[in-house]
């Protein structure tokens, strides 16, 4: 939504604070689930209708907009994903999760298979991509206790964090908290984590239509 409209997000400006158009493929919620947290955040937000949706942002969803079935992966999903980014020109594809873009034929954990997927389907379109992707048993940390690295947390093959420029992970710290811990990051200066906390109404606690994110200032204990 921030970079839609080129506006702060967390308190800080991105691409420049010039509005990017977004491609939104949702491969996992539905329209409906979406729709809804959407319009939690716009209220939250205090937008308008006008303000959000724009003509910057498009969301795709199995069934609305995205071909049932959707095979990202193979002849069809590709001719799909091709006449999309011709017709929309988007600045950065937002795919979640990584796991249904795939398919039935390609498997995650497959090294080749993997690094195949993101030079044939996703690299050769030239443009920029957020692909979401879940994090291997036990997340933050290892069987014995141990805090694991970001890249150690990457469930799969290791070519999926190999042909990214960027990995970072978001983390729950409290109930509403979260810490988004960046990992690899090729050709950028390596920030400084950044933690956000979900919001609810303050004259309506009850009232589960309204959401915003707000920076949070973690207590000593909160962050390991």
């Amino acid at each position: 939504m921030a970079l839609s409209r080129g506006s702060m997000f967390l308190g800080r400006p991105y691409a420049g604070g010039d509005p990017l158009r977004i491609a939104y493929l949702d491969m996992e919620m539905g329209s409906a689930v979406m729709l809804h947290r959407l319009k939690s955040l716009v209220r939250g937000l205090g937008l308008t209708k006008k303000e959000f949706p724009n003509d910057n942002f498009h969301m795709y969803c199995q069934g609305d907009g995205l071909p049932d079935n959707f095979d990202f992966a193979s002849h069809d999903g590709q001719v799909w994903l091709e006449k999309m980014i011709k017709e929309m020109k988007p600045d950065l594809i937002f795919a979640d999760p990584l796991i249904n873009l795939l398919g039935r034929r390609i498997e995650e954990k497959d090294n080749r298979a993997m690094n195949d997927f993101f030079i044939h389907c996703v690299k050769r379109h030239n443009t920029h991509w957020l692909i979401c992707h879940h994090e291997s048993k036990g997340g933050e940390f290892d069987i014995t206790g141990r805090r694991r690295a970001v890249s150690q947390r990457i469930r799969g093959a290791t070519s999926i964090e190999g042909n990214a420029d960027r990995v970072f992970s978001i983390i729950a710290r409290t109930k509403s908290a979260r810490l988004v811990e960046f990992g690899k990051t090729r050709h950028w200066t390596q920030p400084e984590h950044t933690y956000f906390e979900f919001k609810q109404n303050p004259d309506d606690p009850e009232d589960k239509q309204w959401i915003r994110l707000v920076p949070y200032i973690p207590s000593t204990r909160t962050h390991k």
